[in-house]
């Protein structure tokens, strides 16, 4: 009986734990160029704790890589690259980067970042926004 209670209470852990994997909600950036980045199930990393990112520029465009936290609780950085498939866009990839202010990273200007892309830079700046609902990705 003891056993069987136990068992349960590890089937009851796991399933609540999957069940709040799957309902992690998506943290979304905006940038200077009128793009949001969407990162599927992403929160900020602990401080000195790095963590993977996944998700893809609004109707758009893949991307992927990690964020980092800094030690002092600050900042998180970012380091992703891009790849492109629509029309207009095919082919095209590169990396963008950048820091945000992990407190106060809702406000304008918040972080600040650089996309190089075939030798060219371009410099942004990104806040944290709410997701839009909702937001597709249409490849």
């Amino acid at each position: 009986m003891e056993r069987a209670l136990k068992v349960g209470f590890v089937i009851l852990a796991l399933s609540l734990c999957s069940a709040s994997r799957a309902n992690a909600k998506d943290m979304c950036f905006y940038d200077d160029y009128g793009s949001t980045l969407v990162g599927q199930g992403f929160t900020f990393p602990g401080p000195g704790k790095c963590k993977a990112f996944n998700g893809y520029v609004l109707d758009n465009c893949l991307i992927s890589g990690e964020a980092c936290g800094t030690s002092d609780y600050q900042n998180v950085k970012f380091n992703l690259t891009y790849s492109c498939t629509s029309p207009g866009l095919f082919g095209s990839f590169g990396t963008y980067a950048f820091d945000i202010d992990r407190v106060y990273s809702d406000i304008p200007q918040a972080g600040l970042g650089f996309a190089y892309q075939g030798g060219t830079r371009t410099q942004f700046h990104v806040m944290q926004v709410a997701c839009p609902n909702p937001h597709p990705l249409n490849h």
